[in-house]
């Protein structure tokens, strides 16, 4: 769905998250292969859960708030304001007396 600030930076954001997903887990993979400590092992699992719940955590909702933002611009008729479909939202211009 294209939206009024939908541009490469969200495809960006995902790509990093998955990124840093598939480096959390590969650690944990590798650790568990290398014959960690089932008690050191468990502690890493732990760790890397909390640290993809934070990563979630701060994505999600932002995406959220950020869809929120562009269904409000819809509702009052701003996304004129955009110069183009892709580029963020620009200022009217300004009124000089």
């Amino acid at each position: 769905m294209q939206t009024v600030f939908s541009h490469s930076a969200d495809r960006q954001v995902k790509k990093d998250f998955v990124k840093r997903i598939k480096t959390i887990t590969g650690e944990v993979i590798d650790a568990a292969e290398s014959g960690e400590a089932v008690r050191a092992l468990e502690e890493r699992i732990w760790r890397a859960l909390l640290e993809i719940g934070q990563l979630l955590l701060a994505m999600a909702p932002s995406i959220r708030c950020r869809q929120a933002t562009e269904q409000d611009i819809m509702d009052r008729g701003l996304a004129n304001l955009c110069s183009t479909a892709n580029a963020p939202i620009g200022l009217p211009p300004r009124v000089t007396t």
